[in-house]
């Protein structure tokens, strides 16, 4: 019986610690250039001197009806706002979106808090965007809202072709931060925000 409860103990514990290691991911707010976690620990965006600092995100939950340009769910409605707490201490030089409802209500949220105007992009053209916000020397922060099949090819891009992660079609909550150095050298951090979890 000892044998039994030592090893449900020991079992809660290993649960507890990797509960407690997936909050490291989580992001709870932007400080600047330091990325504050829901379990308080801090996080860097980078140790070089920095030149320019892209947010990724695909846009939050959609509904379903009309098919072709839908709205946000009331979770996703939820998730954009997070956004805009999660950047509060930030500063946010642009916004960009696609010309969907989905997309341009997960930025709006943000952009109104910031008083900055949603600028479109054209997915089908991310090589080109990429080149074009690397060398606009009149920003040095932008948030973007793309979809799952076109924000980490974006990010891709931006961080000079680096491999970035897939995303699959339910997965809503991934924030991909891209950081260009002055040197030229890129760093690319994929956290979790606004997680089920929390």
């Amino acid at each position: 019986m000892r044998i039994i409860a030592a090893m449900l103990l020991l079992a809660l514990g290993i649960i507890a610690c990797q509960e407690k290691q997936s909050q490291s991911d989580i992001i709870d707010h932007i400080e600047q250039m330091t990325a504050v976690m829901s379990d308080d620990s801090r996080l860097a965006l980078s140790d070089q001197e920095i030149d320019k600092v892209f947010y990724l995100v695909r846009h939050a939950e959609k509904d379903t009806i009309p098919k072709d340009n839908p709205r946000l769910t009331a979770q996703g409605e939820d998730r954009a706002k997070a956004l805009a707490d999660i950047f509060r201490q930030t500063r946010v030089d642009e916004i960009y979106s696609t010309m969907y409802t989905r997309t341009l209500w997960t930025a709006e949220t943000l952009a109104d808090a910031k008083g900055v105007t949603i600028r479109p992009y054209n997915p089908s053209e991310l090589k080109a965007f990429a080149e074009q916000l690397k060398q606009n020397k009149m920003i040095q922060t932008a948030f973007i809202a793309g979809h799952s099949n076109t924000t980490p090819q974006l990010a891709s891009f931006l961080a000079g072709d680096t491999e970035i992660k897939a995303m699959d079609e339910t997965e809503y909550d991934r924030l991909i931060i891209v950081v260009i150095h002055k040197d030229g050298s890129s760093d690319v951090k994929q956290l979790r925000y606004f997680t089920e979890t929390l």
